[in-house]
C-alpha cells in the first residue's frame, strides 16, 4: 500500500525522500491527503498529474537558503502557487495580498519574517525554486515573491 500523509504531516525528510506528492482521494476531507508521485522515465513530474506538492528551495533576500514546499500543477505551467518554508522547527506558511487583512495578520509577510527572527528586508524578495522537474514546460518552476505578491 502506498504511503499516505496529510499535508500537515508532510516533513522535510518526506520531501527529501520523495520530491513530489500528489493529492489522493477528494478535496472534501478536512485536510488534503497526499501520496508520493510516480515520476516519468526521465525523473520528471508527468503531465497527467494535477495538483502536486513539491520539495523546493527558498532563498531569502539576505541569501540564506531554506527547505520549502510548494503546490504546482503537473498538467499545466502553473506553479509554484502556494508556499511554506521550514524554519527548522516548523513549516511556516506565507500568504500574500490580495489575501484579506485578517489572514495577512496571521500568515502574511511580517508574521512570516518574524518566525525566522528576521526583518522584512532580510526576507523579501524571496525566491522559491521547485526541485523536481516537470514534463510540461516550463520544466523548471520558480517564483520571486515580494511583500505584495509575485514579482
Amino acid at each position: 500500500m502506498a504511503t499516505v500523509k496529510t499535508l500537515s504531516q508532510l516533513t522535510d525528510d518526506d520531501l527529501a525522500r520523495k520530491l513530489a506528492w500528489v493529492v489522493v482521494g477528494g478535496y472534501e476531507a478536512e485536510e488534503l491527503e497526499l501520496s508520493p508521485a510516480e515520476l516519468d522515465s526521465k525523473g520528471r513530474i508527468p503531465g497527467n498529474i494535477g495538483e502536486v506538492w513539491c520539495l523546493c528551495t527558498a532563498v531569502f533576500a539576505n541569501e540564506t537558503e531554506h527547505t520549502a514546499c510548494a503546490m504546482c500543477r503537473g498538467d499545466s505551467e502553473d506553479g509554484p502557487l502556494l508556499w511554506s518554508v521550514s524554519n527548522g522547527k516548523e513549516s511556516v506558511p506565507l500568504l500574500l495580498p490580495p489575501a484579506p487583512p485578517f489572514v495577512l495578520a496571521r500568515e502574511g509577510p511580517e508574521v512570516f519574517a518574524a518566525k525566522f527572527g528576521m526583518r522584512l528586508k532580510d526576507v523579501f524578495p524571496l525566491t522559491v525554486q521547485v526541485v523536481p522537474r516537470f514534463a510540461v514546460e516550463p520544466e523548471t518552476r520558480i517564483v520571486k515573491l515580494g511583500t505584495s505578491g509575485p514579482l
